[in-house]
């Protein structure tokens, strides 16, 4: 059920704002509430009602629909703004009056910032639109204020400024770096994941066709190696592996032209160094 007022607030709404302290001055301009009942809504969900662009039913209808969302034992409050049916801005709060997420539309699409927050008033996510597309590097961030991510989209307004991806593990040290090389080909990088110590994890060229592959364990000693057809899931040619040591641990091949396609003498050792499993793949004709 929803109920309609004119030119006043609902009571709720009203101890809402004004026990949590927020600037309401400007939710007060509308001259329709629209207050919905309170809601147990998903994550999933609730992330939908700032990501769509949802439009009003009603096209004459200016003013503020709310919604009270039960959330995680939480109540987020959430105030979506519109003109003349068109959907141009959404505000949600935690219960402790911090902000939860804000997003601005153009009654069309996403349009202008996209930002969340934690309840401590930490900014989480950050993200700018043009008609729908992000533009401005999105960066995130962990509870603390460590910076966890930027993802550069300002290639898709400058083709001459390569996308790239970079992430921090919340000890500072870096997780994840990605290189885009062609701003035409947002698919073709260079990737690179570290652990925690900031010693490196793998390293390849994704979504280039036949590369090479490297892992290595937390103590800078080679894992594996091999080659991959785009991606880690498609294995080429030949493929080693140590343990932590050092040691040679196993030995096998692929098709050199057609993932995941067994084919040789595939062979196993010990951690002492002794061969103790072999098995022979006949090659496909």
């Amino acid at each position: 059920m929803k109920v309609l007022y004119k030119n006043k607030i609902n009571i709720i709404v009203l101890l809402f704002l004004l026990n949590n302290n927020i600037g309401y001055s400007q939710i007060l301009d509308s001259a329709i509430f629209i207050v919905s009942d309170t809601l147990d809504i998903p994550d999933r969900e609730i992330r939908d009602y700032f990501l769509k662009c949802e439009n009003y039913s009603d096209t004459t209808f200016t003013g503020v629909d709310t919604i009270i969302a039960n959330f995680k034992n939480e109540k987020i409050n959430i105030f979506i703004e519109y003109k003349t049916g068109k959907k141009t801005h959404a505000i949600g709060y935690w219960n402790n009056g911090n902000k939860y997420r804000e997003t601005y539309y153009n009654g069309f699409t996403n349009h202008g910032w996209d930002i969340s927050w934690y309840k401590n008033g930490q900014r989480k996510d950050q993200n700018f639109y043009d008609n729908g597309i992000p533009f401005c590097p999105a960066i995130s961030w962990y509870e603390d204020g460590r910076i966890k991510l930027i993802f550069n989209y300002y290639y898709r307004k400058f083709p001459d400024m390569k996308q790239f991806i970079i992430s921090w593990h919340n000890n500072g040290k870096l997780e994840d770096e990605s290189f885009y090389f062609d701003s035409t080909d947002a698919d073709v990088h260079i990737g690179k994941e570290y652990y925690e110590n900031g010693q490196l994890k793998s390293e390849s060229i994704y979504n280039a066709g036949k590369q090479k592959y490297y892992c290595y364990y937390d103590n800078g000693i080679k894992a594996w190696d091999g080659y991959i057809y785009n991606a880690l899931w498609g294995q080429l040619g030949k493929w080693e592996e140590w343990d932590k040591s050092g040691a040679k641990s196993r030995e096998y091949y692929f098709n050199d032209s057609i993932p995941n396609v067994r084919e040789g003498i595939w062979k196993w050792w010990d951690e002492n160094g002794y061969l103790i499993k072999e098995e022979i793949y006949n090659k496909k004709k």
